[in-house]
């Protein structure tokens, strides 16, 4: 099937914040879709660190952290990365690779456009941090930080350990958002 160029242009839209999606105008990917959770993990934690290159061992790590054992890790992240990348190719008719392979590290494609919830939701809580800008503006800011927080930070995936200490980072900027937006109001007598 050929390339549609208006497909193309769509931003990549990935929701972490209440559940978990990567969207691509009207086709997505969501946790729903019933494949196993190690290739759920893996894609989440490439998009949570898309900025950075992950080394197989780290990714290895983060996917059988506990005492779960595998018999050829190497083998079975290679199958995991495989299967992800068949998943998100539904995203698109072209033939883009969303999971980058190079010098023996994995990494979100950057080259796509991207816009992620909780890159979103943190920009807009430090904008709102300004003191330099006006009340109106950190009141605006703050509401829409607020509006962004759709619940905690990957929810089916709570139990693990990356994704906790995560969790509780974006609940304590929800929190802050909530106390700072309430005085700012009360401050305007609003």
């Amino acid at each position: 099937m050929g390339v549609d160029a208006g497909e193309q242009s769509l931003p990549i839209e990935v929701t972490m914040l209440g559940y978990f999606a990567v969207r691509r105008g009207d086709r997505a990917v969501t946790e729903d879709d019933g494949r196993t959770k190690k290739v759920w993990i893996l894609m989440e934690y490439l998009l949570a660190n898309r900025h950075s290159d992950i080394s197989q061992d780290k990714l290895i790590e983060v996917l059988w952290e506990d005492v779960e054992k595998c018999d050829d890790p190497y083998h079975a992240l290679k199958n995991l990365v495989y299967r992800a990348r068949k998943m998100l190719s539904s995203l698109s008719d072209d033939k883009t690779e969303y999971i980058k392979f190079v010098r023996n590290t994995y990494r979100w494609n950057n080259d796509i456009p991207c816009t992620v919830d909780v890159e979103e939701f943190e920009r807009y809580w430090s904008e709102a941090s300004d003191k330099e800008k006006s009340i109106d503006e950190r009141i605006s800011l703050y509401e829409k930080a607020l509006s962004i927080y759709g619940g905690e930070f990957l929810p089916k995936s709570s139990y693990v350990n990356w994704v906790i200490a995560k969790s509780s980072y974006y609940t304590s900027i929800y929190n802050e958002c909530v106390l700072r937006v309430c005085s700012l109001l009360a401050d305007t007598k609003r």
